[in-house]
């Protein structure tokens, strides 16, 4: 099932699809330095969506959590709720490890993310989730966090 995506007009021949984009953000500790990175998270990745005519800012979700667990987060399961609702076409997150520190379950999500047809951009490693030639170099890198 595509979601619907909303239509923009370029100019009076072309017609181009708009993709509903979130934003992940987490941090483990409430420290003003981490809240200062939550918040910096946060402006780079909206920046990011209003430099792109074909991006739709849907949600921010934040946690203040640990990545030991998916437990506990509640901004983390309200936009996997949102993907399964097909509300979310990408999301944008600073690094894998923002998904979590255990290898198997952040593999279960972004293997569900992409059969649900939402791509994932890990901005500091520069891999997307599309890319399946870069599915083993994500395996790699979420081991190494772990």
């Amino acid at each position: 099932m595509c979601p619907e995506r909303k239509v923009i007009k370029i100019n009076q021949h072309i017609a181009k699809f708009k993709f509903n984009v979130a934003i992940y953000s987490r941090v483990s500790t409430a420290h003003e330095s981490q809240l200062e990175s939550l918040k910096n998270q946060i402006e780079y990745f909206k920046a990011m969506v209003d430099r792109r005519l074909d991006w739709d800012l849907v949600g921010i979700y934040t946690d203040i959590k640990s990545g030991n667990s998916t437990t506990g987060r509640a901004g983390f399961r309200k936009m996997l709720d949102d993907c399964r609702n097909h509300k979310i076409d990408i999301i944008l997150t600073k690094s894998v490890s923002r998904f979590g520190r255990q290898t198997e379950k952040v593999m279960d999500v972004i293997t569900e993310l992409r059969s649900l047809g939402v791509d994932v951009l890990f901005d500091v490693e520069n891999i997307w989730i599309s890319e399946s030639n870069k599915m083993f170099l994500l395996t790699i890198i979420e081991a190494i966090a772990e």
